[in-house]
């Protein structure tokens, strides 16, 4: 198993240009949320959806470039299963990741929590492929609110006429 470090602060790092790194700012939002992703769901939530990144070789270019210039960290949890999750440098590049950065996020991730953050992102990816929205903003909550009001309204009619609405609550 990998160790969960930050890479040494004296070692030589490639750079990125401002331009070339603002392109990944809702990446690093994303793993913000996920703490950690695998390689596929970074390219179907993220590389995909915002950079138009087609294929999964020109995906792992852009994830082998993060890791390159430190910004991502890879753990392999199995022989065919590994995550990604954000360096103290991504946690420390953008305000908006800095703001949303917890200190748990810098801390080394368990292997238990690794295989959690792997799954919860693979069904997080699939959610977004098959058209729903996954979050915890207004849009989200609205979303989760008419979901259940919708639920109730069905209960209800199906109920008919003359029941009490606490009874179909039960």
């Amino acid at each position: 198993e990998e160790a969960a470090t930050d890479p040494d602060p004296g070692a030589s790092v490639a750079l990125m240009t401002p331009d070339e790194l603002r392109l990944y700012e809702g990446l690093f939002l994303l793993l913000c949320r996920l703490r950690a992703a695998s390689a596929d769901s970074i390219w179907r939530l993220f590389l995909l959806r915002t950079l138009g990144v087609t294929s999964r070789s020109a995906a792992m270019r852009h994830i082998e470039r993060l890791l390159e210039t430190s910004y991502l960290q890879h753990k392999r949890l199995s022989a065919w299963r590994s995550v990604y999750h954000l360096t103290h440098r991504a946690l420390v590049t953008f305000p908006s990741v800095r703001a949303r950065g917890t200190s748990a996020m810098r801390k080394p991730q368990s292997t238990s929590q690794s295989h959690y953050f792997w799954l919860r992102a693979s069904f997080h990816a699939e959610l977004v492929e098959d058209g729903f929205t996954v979050g915890r903003g207004p849009r989200e909550l609205a979303a989760l609110r008419r979901f259940y009001v919708d639920a109730q309204m069905k209960q209800i009619a199906l109920l008919g006429p003359g029941i009490d609405r606490a009874d179909a609550r039960a």
